[in-house]
């Protein structure tokens, strides 16, 4: 076995992997039975309970009834998010941090001390999302340098796997708590994402709670009388939901229907959760439209994630794609088994068999940038302030650009410098998010028309280096934005 892990921190499971003798990925077992329901994932649950923190599944059963039981934080990730436990504070980091360290753990028991990690993020999230999973890892005590995008690592799993052709494919990605849909060129073991799209806040969870609202209906409907929450709970509909994936129609549980019977049709449950689904579908047309390719030139969708099981995310798969999807071996467990390749590509191989060393030499990954980065400077055209965009979405990483622009007045004496992010490449400042800004300070009595050159590097450990350059004073500053790190490097001025 090797010591390079890769963690899947789930919003409801997670997972962690390691590669064989052999250099193949595999499931690194939990063998607590509190934490774990099948040995291959850990509840992603931390509870107190008699005055202990509890991890996994026991936290995950309590969590009806235990207020000090607290689950899918991995949702607020990188929010400023409190949660209670017991007396104390608590963040979402924190909690992950916990969750972290205990995967670490399951893997230091069967494979001694952890040379490095690979932990896992769903492609479109926030730098705040992505530095506080960094973080978290770090506070848990893994030696962490890079992270993988959710897609890519299961896509990774997939070419790594099987024998597929080279081509386009289609990753769709539905967990308990986000989507992700990306578009992948393969070419033997290596693996490009083309562009990724996604709905942070959209999974199984989601799907749970409209169940809930459906069922608590149509018992005042049929009934004449409300049904609490205490008597349909959270993990009531989420078994009602597992068996609406397996049947057209189930009984809905919970302790106040056992002496009245209530019918849940499938259809029923597609139509509470439209919306939704609607949401799915648009961001797997946009996804297409901004790969710029057809349908027709793809070779499979994969799909990826406990929630893609429903069966609705099949016809969704078939009408966008004009295909019936391929459900991917260890489908919940694809996502750990594809970082624990990227960790073992990542390594300086000083940790790995020769065997282990061939398997994955013949792996390449390359990402694209999933927000478009730019800088706020004066149209020449309008004179008005505008978004000028450098690094656009989906372009190559790791990525470097230079650009001149010159100041606007005589006599000035600063620099405005700042760095912008937005979805998609835009003008417009009012759909931008500042990340960072800074004034540069310039010598006095001088001409409009100064050169200024700013130079973005964006690297492929997820780190843009931003360079603003007074030319005729030499004057510099430069901000290191860290997408996977747990803290922005200090601003540098370099006189």
């Amino acid at each position: 076995m090797s010591n390079y892990i890769g963690i899947d921190l789930g919003t409801t499971f997670s997972s962690v992997a390691t590669i064989d003798d052999t250099g193949n990925p595999v499931i690194v077992k939990n063998d607590k039975l509190s934490e774990s329901i099948n040995g291959n994932s850990t509840a992603s649950c931390v509870a107190l309970i008699n005055d202990k923190i509890v991890i996994g599944n026991k936290a995950r059963l309590s969590m009806q009834d235990n207020p000090n039981a607290l689950g899918r934080f991995k949702r607020d990730m990188g929010t400023k998010k409190i949660y209670k436990l017991g007396d104390r504070d608590i963040t979402p980091q924190d909690l992950s941090s916990i969750l972290l360290e205990r995967l670490k753990e399951i893997a230091e028991k069967k494979l001694g001390k952890i040379e490095k990690a690979v932990v896992t993020v769903p492609a479109n999230v926030s730098n705040e999302f992505r530095s506080s999973t960094m973080a978290a890892a770090k506070e848990a005590g893994l030696d962490i340098d890079h992270m993988i995008n959710e897609p890519t690592a299961a896509a990774l799993y997939y070419a790594y796997t099987n024998e597929i052709d080279n081509g386009k494919y289609a990753i769709f990605d539905l967990g308990g708590g986000t989507f992700d849909v990306s578009i992948i060129e393969v070419n033997g073991k290596d693996i490009d994402v083309v562009t990724s799209n996604g709905i942070h806040k959209l999974g199984g969870d989601d799907f749970d709670a409209e169940l809930s609202k459906l069922v608590k209906k149509k018992f005042k409907d049929e009934f004449k009388k409300d049904l609490e929450d205490e008597d349909y709970r959270k993990r009531d509909a989420e078994i009602d939901k597992i068996s609406l994936s397996k049947k057209t129609k189930t009984i809905a549980g919970g302790e106040e229907l056992a002496d009245e019977i209530l019918y849940i049709k499938r259809k029923e449950f597609e139509e509470a959760i439209n919306l939704m689904l609607s949401q799915i579908e648009m961001s797997c047309i946009a996804t297409i439209d901004e790969a710029n390719i057809k349908v027709e030139d793809i070779n499979d969708v994969i799909l990826v994630g406990g929630s893609s099981r429903i069966p609705v995310m099949s016809s969704i798969v078939e009408k966008v794609f004009k295909k019936a999807p391929v459900l991917i071996d260890q489908l919940d467990e694809a996502v750990a088994l594809g970082a624990a390749l990227y960790a073992a590509y990542k390594s300086d191989g000083k940790g790995l068999t020769d065997m282990q060393r061939k398997s994955v030499e013949s792996i390449s990954v390359g990402e694209c940038a999933n927000h478009s980065f730019g800088t706020s400077v004066v149209s020449p055209e309008t004179n008005q302030l505008i978004n000028d965009v450098l690094i656009p979405k989906n372009t190559k990483i790791p990525f470097s650009i230079e650009r001149t622009y010159e100041t606007m007045h005589d006599n000035q004496t600063g620099i405005n410098c700042d760095v912008t992010q937005s979805t998609e490449p835009t003008d417009d400042l009012e759909f931008v998010k500042k990340l960072w800004e800074a004034n540069l300070e310039v010598p006095e009595g001088r001409s409009k028309g100064q050169k200024v050159v700013v130079t973005y590097s964006y690297d492929d450990s997820e780190m843009m280096l931003c360079k603003f350059h007074d030319v005729a004073s030499g004057k510099k500053v430069e901000k290191h934005i860290t997408m996977s790190s747990d803290e922005d490097l200090e601003d540098i001025l370099i006189e």
